[in-house]
């Protein structure tokens, strides 16, 4: 099997799974740069998976895990991972804040029924608020 690129390349055209592919594969290139805290192999996986699915994902990172103890980065990775894998449509927006903040992040999942406001503070302990 060739590689996308490579076929792009010969001329030879897509078909719709690879065109799909190519298309999930682009999606996560912004989130390796505006996301950088948040591009562990599991929440790269969980978003891939939810943009299959039609979910719109949004990652951004303004460096509030750059001091934190691992134990917190993963607690927030497996909150992240979790949003993303229990969307079935809408938008899962997951935003590391600030240095500094009492919440180190928030993770909004809208679009559907009612939106979802998840958030974990500098213990990474999580706090859940349905509107």
């Amino acid at each position: 099997m060739q590689a996308p690129l490579e076929k792009i390349a010969s001329g030879s055209g897509l078909d719709t799974a690879e065109r799909q592919a190519c298309g999930l594969l682009e999606a996560t290139l912004p989130d390796r740069l505006r996301a950088p805290g948040l591009t562990t192999d599991e929440v790269a996986a969980h978003a891939r998976a939810a943009r299959a699915r039609g979910v719109q994902v949004i990652l951004l990172d303004d460096g509030g895990l750059t001091m934190a103890h691992p134990t917190i980065s993963d607690r927030v990775s497996t909150a992240v991972s979790d949003a993303l894998s229990g969307a079935t449509g809408g938008v899962v927006t997951a935003r590391i804040l600030p240095p500094g903040r009492a919440k180190i992040v928030f993770i909004l999942v809208s679009g559907l029924s009612a939106d979802v406001r998840i958030e974990l503070d500098a213990v990474g302990e999580k706090s859940v608020v349905a509107s």
